[in-house]
Formats: structure tokens, sequence, C-alpha cells
């Protein structure tokens, strides 16, 4: 309380001099899953999750603008995200607790939470180009790699703290940038720093849409450069200071409305470098690529319309321990709501271990554990959906997945390539334009990929969400 009162007199402090707007999302959403270890077994799972985002936007005077994101009732399984805080989050852990403040059983109040600021940023227009300094967002293309999360439901963000100058001329822009990952110790030269460049073609009269994002992350020899196994494969060992890592990736982005019904988007990544791990075979190299495909026909006065995305990430093959070829789709990139969604079966199939838990022989780590964590990599997908409007008010959407890998996630177990096919429905009410409530079943039926050659079982699973926001 302290905290939100110092935040209010220190804005309203600031209203005699500059003008000050608010926007943001408040967002409630409820999920089961059932049998999401696709087992005998069949464990549920069952959680709420709320959360508030506000966005302050402080206009200093003209051309200068100052930025800001605080997130509010936050995550302590998934610190530095948008996940959300659980309902039902207790005051503390009953095995250590004195008194009803910090024991659950005996409390009569739920835990507390402190505001987390994510984004904190100044931009200065004027005539020759933007200047933006300070912690700030970061989206490009379809957000298959660089997504700032803007959406009402989305789980994730990307930001940096950066420098970065916009030079506009005519319907092109560049925007160098430098941003500081990690400033590690400060009497040493041991940091991560991102060294960006982005170009973008936008062209209102044909609706086109090019762009170009080259990133080089670069760390220091006594730097935070090691992650641990199996971040980089399941046979690398991680020599803190024993090398460098020097990522590049470089990121095509196409969009264009071909027709006044027709839209067509297309982004392709790839990765290459060095990593400053090593295997048995040697140094431990990145080379992976991906493609996101969108495709949306919107008949002009017609009662429905169709959606498709479509897309290939390159896999790690375990094979090869001395190349690192998985890449990794941000996680707000969603194309179904369990498959590449929320974590499932009994092994890392998709081998996104570097950015989820994949012990699976910890019982609070395995998938029926976990929330939507997981990633799109190592598959091929297709995803086409239609959607139909009953009303200004409800709409009606009918999805189908279905997927294939592209590496054997395991060595020496011949797995099968089929990853399944799973339906989803949803019924979708939006009263106003600044509310919206969504109810969602998806049945996925796995396919022989989850079996990993008959080690492991591969039983239907099923979910169910209901979720609602309201923007402002």
């Amino acid at each position: 309380m302290k905290k939100i009162t110092f935040l209010y007199v220190f804005f309203m402090s600031l209203s005699a001099s500059a003008d000050i707007e608010w926007n943001g999302t408040y967002r409630i959403e409820g999920v089961r899953v059932k049998n999401s270890e696709l087992n005998e077994v069949k464990r549920n799972k069952n959680y709420i999750l709320h959360h508030l985002v506000l966005n302050p936007k402080i206009t200093a005077y003209d051309g200068l603008t100052i930025y800001g994101r605080f997130d509010i009732l936050n995550s302590n399984q998934y610190p530095n995200s948008q996940v959300g805080q659980f309902f039902g989050s207790g005051v503390g852990d009953s095995t250590q607790a004195q008194n009803g403040d910090t024991n659950d059983i005996l409390s009569d109040r739920q835990k507390s939470d402190f505001i987390a600021v994510n984004n904190l940023y100044l931009t200065y227009a004027h005539e020759f180009g933007l200047l933006t300094v300070g912690r700030a967002p970061l989206h490009f293309g379809l957000g298959m790699s660089y997504n700032s999360g803007a959406k009402a439901f989305d789980h994730w963000f990307d930001n940096r703290d950066l420098v970065a100058y916009k030079f506009v001329t005519g319907n092109i822009s560049v925007t160098p940038m430098f941003a500081k990952v990690a400033e590690n110790d400060i009497g040493f030269e041991d940091d991560i720093n991102d060294y960006m460049v982005h170009l973008q073609y936008e062209n209102p009269d044909s609706e086109l849409k090019l762009g170009l994002m080259y990133r080089m992350r670069h760390a220091a020899k006594f730097g935070n450069t090691a992650p641990g196994t199996p971040v980089f494969g399941d046979n690398t060992i991680s020599p803190q200071g024993q090398g460098r890592f020097k990522g590049e990736y470089w990121n095509l982005f196409f969009s264009r409305w071909i027709t006044d019904s027709l839209k067509f988007g297309l982004e392709a990544a790839t990765q290459k470098g060095t990593t400053s791990v090593s295997s048995s075979a040697g140094a431990v190299s990145l080379d992976g690529y991906g493609v996101a495909m969108e495709l949306d026909w919107v008949p002009k006065e017609a009662n429905w319309n169709f959606n498709l995305k479509a897309g290939i990430a390159s896999g790690d093959d375990p094979s090869t321990p001395n190349v690192y070829e998985g890449f990794i789709f941000d996680r707000n990139y969603d194309v179904a709501f369990l498959l590449f969604n929320q974590p499932l079966g009994q092994y890392d199939l998709f081998r996104t271990a570097g950015i989820r838990k994949t012990n699976y022989q910890n019982i609070q780590d395995l998938p029926s554990s976990r929330v939507d964590e997981e990633a799109i990599s190592n598959v091929m997908y297709f995803a086409p959906k239609v959607k139909y409007k009953w009303s200004g008010k409800f709409d009606t959407d009918l999805g189908l997945t279905y997927a294939r890998l592209t590496s054997d996630p395991l060595v020496g177990v011949n797995v099968d390539k089929s990853v399944g096919f799973e339906v989803d429905i949803s019924l979708n009410y939006k009263p106003y334009d600044n509310v919206q409530w969504i109810n969602r079943i998806g049945i996925l039926s796995p396919g022989a990929a989850f079996a990993a050659g008959g080690l492991y079982n591969k039983q239907t699973a099923y979910g169910l969400e209901t979720k609602a926001a309201i923007t402002f």
C-alpha cells in the first residue's frame, strides 16, 4: 500500500507541469487440463490466474515522452513475466509458520504483492527521427522471435535496457540499437550486450510492410556465458569463463493485403554463432532456423472468416553434440490451446529445455504442475481456423492443428515424427470494444512421437479454459 501511495503522489505531483495518460489491462483466466502427461495416471491441472498491467504515459513537453509499465499481482513461479498470480496465493508455508499472518491454515487474508516495474523509457521525437532510451519493449514482425506481449492474454514479453535512434525518410526507417542485457562486475569487461539494427519499409497505399532485424549477442569471456545442461544439448558441459558466446540472429518479415479480403504475412529467421560450452565432440556452435506464415481471408460483409497459421522450426539433433540446431519461437506465439502452449507428455519432445523446466523426475516439474511455458520448436505445424460471427457480440472459432517433428529428439531411439491432431472450439463474447470473454475447449489426440518408440504412453488429453479481459 505504501508503494501504491508513493506512486500516486509522485505522478500527481507531475500533473502540474506534464500531461499524464493511463491505459492497461486486467485479465482473469481459469484453465483445466486433463492428462497433461498423456499416461494412465491422468493427473488433472486446475488453476486460475489474474493480473493487472498499468501503462502510464507522461508528456513532459512537446516531443519528450516518458512511458512506463507496472505489473500488479505477479507470479512467484514465473518471475519477470506477466503470467499473473494464482487465485489462492497463500500467505506462507505452514511448515515454517508461527501465526495466522504466515500460516495458510490459520490465515484470513491472501498473500500481498509488490509492483513490478518492467518498462520505463523515454522518447524524444523531432524532425530528424526518434530517440529511445531506457527499458523498452521489443517487437518485430509476426512476433515469432521478438514479442512485446501487448495482447490481452499474453503471458510473456520481450524488453531491453537500450539506446535506439530511429531515422525516418519517406516510407523507410532505420533503427540502430544498443542493449545492455547484463551488467556484471563493473570493473571487468564481462557484460552481455545486444547490437541490433531494425530496417522497416511501410507503404500505406499498397498496404505493404517489409522488415529486417539483425541482432548480435556478445558475451565476454568472463561473463555469464555458460548456461547449464541441457540448454545446448544433452551432452554439453558448462566450463564457466572458458569461452565467449557470440550469436547472430536474422529475421525477415513480409506482410501485405493482397486483395481487400486476403492478407498474407511471412517471417523467417536464422541463428548462427558460437556458444561458450563444450561437448564430447568439441565446442558447441549454433545453427537453427524458423519460418512462420499467416493467411487471413476476411470476406467483406460476411459472417465468417478464415485464418491459417503454418510454419517450421528446426530441432536440436542430439546425435550432433557439437552443434545446437534448435530454434525456439517466442512463447507468446501460439497456434493451439494445448500443443506448443501447455507442457505435455513424459519427456522433452520439442527440446525446449532452454526456456522451461523439463526434469520429469520431480513432481513439481511435471507438465501437470506447469502453466503454458511450452513453445514451438523441432516441429512443422499446420493450423487452419474458421470463425463464424453469430451477432455483433458473439462469434465461434473452430481450429485444427496438425504437427510433425523435424528431428529425432532422442539418441538410439527411432521416434515417429507424428505429433498428432488437436481440435479447439471456442465461444467468444465481446459486449464492448474493450471487454472480451472467451470460452474454449481443446482435445488432443497425441501422435506416436509422444510414445518415443514405445517408451511412454500417449493417451488423449483434454483442456478447458474460460478467460476475460478488460482493456482501458
